[in-house]
């Protein structure tokens, strides 16, 4: 089983090939607003090393945000237009989990405007579900123990990101297939569903 897994929603451009349970080829780079140019050559690149034709891809899998409003789709387009045409099925998980891989952390990213979105996994699975608040919020209802893994740097913490080579492989049983490929949208948080009544 071929499966090609994308992440575009943050400031990374990742790519990784998968067939069956084994990691073929895996790129990573810092593309901020530069994924759409680069992601279809890196693609192109990837399949040569690994001796894969496009059409031999049966599954897809992507990350559907939270995360930049362009970013989410770069990748979702690539994989509704396969999908379309390959009539092969796509997968998806939250960018924030994907982020969290297997780790017990807070997974924070930068919202921008001094906000976060943040989300708790802990073994794949969320403990606090994603969501989008103040960084003045976050970090006054944290708890001190549990490690953060993403943009720490605008937390006054150092960024982090260990499990993104490996995610998507360590989030295989987690993957959520989509039902109607052609109907699948990024997943956006608005600032008010950070907010408990």
């Amino acid at each position: 089983m071929k499966i090609l897994c994308m992440d575009t929603a943050h400031k990374h451009l990742i790519i990784t090939l998968l067939e069956g349970n084994r990691l073929v080829s895996y790129h990573e780079e810092l593309a901020w607003k530069k994924q759409s140019e680069q992601i279809l050559p890196m693609i192109e690149q990837l399949f040569m090393q690994a001796n894969w034709k496009p059409n031999e891809v049966e599954q897809i899998v992507i990350t559907k945000g939270p995360g930049s409003y362009t970013g989410v789709r770069i990748a979702m387009t690539i994989a509704k237009i396969l999908a379309s045409r390959l009539q092969i099925p796509i997968y998806t998980l939250s960018t924030l989990q994907y982020y969290a891989g297997l780790d017990y952390s807070y997974v924070v990213l930068d919202a921008r405007g001094k906000r976060v979105y943040c989300a708790l996994y802990k073994a794949g699975k969320a403990v606090m579900e994603d969501q989008i608040m103040s960084i003045e919020e976050f970090l006054e209802n944290r708890d001190n123990s549990i490690p953060i893994i993403g943009d720490g740097e605008i937390l006054g913490f150092t960024n982090s990101y260990p499990n993104l080579k490996t995610a998507f492989l360590d989030l295989k049983d987690q993957w959520k297939k989509e039902k109607e490929a052609h109907l699948l949208t990024p997943e956006y948080l608005k600032q008010k569903d950070a907010y408990k009544p």
